[in-house]
């Protein structure tokens, strides 16, 4: 006498593939980034960015007095530019005056970023260079641009892949464009 074999029903069906589209997703990136370790790279830069972000607008919101201008470095001299909302925003040589700040104005508004991200990132050994008022860079690690007067993109050379800083918001998004 045989037994009756039972079939999964849709509702079945459908969970067993809910559960396999949770594995994928899950599993991709991290087989993304152990096959293409420069996209890994640059995934990791963008990530320590944010840390070191965070870890400033935390500065910032801790600190009572001068707002304006942290320091970043650990000179003793309020090296960084802070908006109202807590994000670095430019740079300073004294605490009282900015030097450069995120403007779309050529190689000033560039260089406020990659001074930023050379502020958060010091522990890094990251070749930072701003672009020129052409907006290129012909050498370095990380590529610096201002694109607003709010908003700086780093684009890692070596991936080609771009990692975006918004200053009105301290959010971090990253780019992985295809070659």
């Amino acid at each position: 006498m045989s037994t009756p074999t039972k079939h999964l029903s849709w509702t079945e069906w459908f969970v067993v593939g809910i559960a396999l589209v949770a594995i994928c997703a899950i599993a991709y990136p991290k087989w993304v980034a152990k096959n293409n370790p420069r996209y890994a790279l640059s995934q990791q830069t963008g990530k320590a960015l944010s840390s070191a972000l965070n870890a400033a607008h935390a500065k910032w919101e801790i600190l009572a007095d001068n707002k304006e201008f942290l320091d970043l470095s650990g000179k003793g001299i309020g090296d960084t530019a802070f908006n109202d909302l807590g994000w670095p925003t430019g740079i300073s040589a004294d605490g009282k005056t900015k030097l450069s700040e995120i403007s779309n104005k050529g190689a000033i508004g560039h260089d406020a970023c990659g001074q930023i991200f050379h502020k958060l990132m010091s522990e890094k050994n990251y070749n930072v260079i701003a672009a020129d008022n052409k907006g290129e860079c012909q050498n370095g690690d990380i590529c610096a641009k201002a694109l607003s007067d709010h908003e700086c993109q780093f684009q890692v050379r070596k991936t080609n892949e771009v990692i975006y800083y918004n200053s009105t918001t301290g959010k971090i998004t990253m780019q992985n464009t295809t070659n």
